[in-house]
């Protein structure tokens, strides 16, 4: 996203000039409570400053590759973190795999996979685990991926996929499509754009159930 939208210039004073990504984080920080269901509380968190490094500025691998398997022959099961800013949603979970929704297309990761990190866009991470599955909705983020097997998923918003409305996404995504076609300058189009991709990926999300 952060590549796509136009350069962004806050309200606000600034020394130096923000990267689009903050207006990215700053918007789903807004934007995911308003589709989730009143009765499941919304972890809310404070956006990036615009002096942290850029997620454009990570390596995007998609590709499923596997380490060697010198470190750990004997591991099968991924040992997986979900964190966001402000709460921990899964610690050191043993899981057999895990799908995530990487820039570039969903992507599976497996005992053994090669280190990486990755940046991730607003979709569905699917935990599979004895047969079962477990859904969660993120916001975006980044999945970093080390050696001994561990995985460590970082979001600003992750919600049960249980807990998102259909209809709540559908009327968002109507609102935020008139939005972007009333918008009088390129921030307020690429914030309704964000909004926009958010619904349509929410909305697919909730197709899967």
């Amino acid at each position: 996203v952060s590549t796509a939208l136009p350069k962004i210039i806050t309200r606000q004073p600034l020394t130096h000039t923000p990267h689009a990504s903050n207006t990215h984080l700053h918007t789903l920080t807004m934007f995911i409570p308003s589709i989730v269901r009143r009765t499941v509380p919304v972890r809310r968190c404070t956006p990036l400053t615009s002096r942290q490094s850029p997620l454009s500025r990570f390596p995007i691998v998609s590709k499923r590759l596997y380490a060697e398997p010198a470190v750990s022959s004997s591991t099968r099961t991924v040992t997986l973190t979900i964190a966001t800013p402000s709460s921990t949603i899964l610690e050191n979970r043993q899981v057999d795999s895990i799908t995530l929704p990487g820039i570039e297309g969903e992507f599976e990761v497996n005992a053994q996979l090669v280190p990486i990190i990755t940046e991730l866009q607003p979709g569905l991470v699917t935990i599979h685990n004895a047969g079962n599955k477990e859904k969660f909705f993120i916001s975006g983020g980044l999945a970093f991926v080390h050696e001994d097997s561990t995985c460590s998923v970082n979001s600003i918003e992750c919600v049960p996929l249980d807990s998102l409305d259909a209809d709540l996404a559908r009327k968002s995504l109507a609102e935020s499509q008139t939005k972007y076609g009333q918008a009088l300058n390129d921030t307020d189009r690429a914030m309704a754009q964000i909004m926009i991709d958010t619904s349509e990926a929410v909305l697919k999300a909730l197709s899967t159930k």
